[in-house]
């Protein structure tokens, strides 16, 4: 009963969120219209459920510092270190892994998991005690943490794409994907909504 009342207190005096959802079902309506034999398909929802989860928690964790009055640059910065950190360990030990006996994926997956929340959780430890306890500008604090995390991992990758993967890690890991998209965008609109109906 409380996230129906919820709904609509929000649906009634929000008119951004009405603008949304009707500016939402004319592009569907359009991109169906223009090419129904693409738009339609299977593969084609298939393939935005493993690209918008990640897209989302990113926008949920820029909302919540323009909440708080401030903003955060270095966003893209984090996410694209914690994925090369992640990606860089996941190389190195599955090519190990696969050269010996070809188990732990899973192992590896987890600390490659830990490692790229690591990375995270010290950039923004950092961010923290640039704005609160040295009293930089949100938006200066950030678009330079920003730039020094993209840095590392441009240094980290040399520039190059990181390949090379063994197959038998490929192939679980595109499994593990495919088997975990639609959690994935379950626990992404779950985040998005715990903000709204908090």
């Amino acid at each position: 009963m409380k996230q129906s009342s919820d709904m609509r207190r929000i649906l009634g005096g929000d008119s951004n969120i009405i603008q949304l959802i009707v500016i939402t079902v004319l592009v569907f309506a359009l991109m169906t219209w223009m090419n129904p034999d693409k738009f339609l398909r299977y593969y084609n929802f298939e393939s935005i459920s493993y690209i918008m989860p990640e897209l989302g928690i990113l926008s949920v964790a820029m909302m919540i510092a323009m909440l708080t009055g401030g903003i955060d640059l270095s966003v893209v910065g984090i996410a694209n270190l914690a994925g090369i950190v992640a990606g860089v360990y996941f190389h190195s030990s599955m090519v190990q892994a696969a050269q010996a006996s070809g188990s732990g994926m899973l192992f590896y997956t987890i600390i490659g998991i830990l490692l790229a929340l690591l990375v995270g959780l010290v950039s923004g430890l950092v961010n923290g005690l640039l704005i609160a306890r040295l009293r930089i500008t949100p938006i200066l604090a950030t678009l330079g943490t920003g730039q020094v995390l993209m840095g590392l991992a441009l240094v980290l990758t040399g520039g190059p794409a990181i390949v090379g993967f063994p197959p038998d890690a490929w192939n679980w890991s595109v499994t593990a994907i495919c088997s975990a998209s639609p959690r994935l965008s379950f626990c992404s609109s779950r985040c998005a909504s715990s903000w709204q109906f908090s």
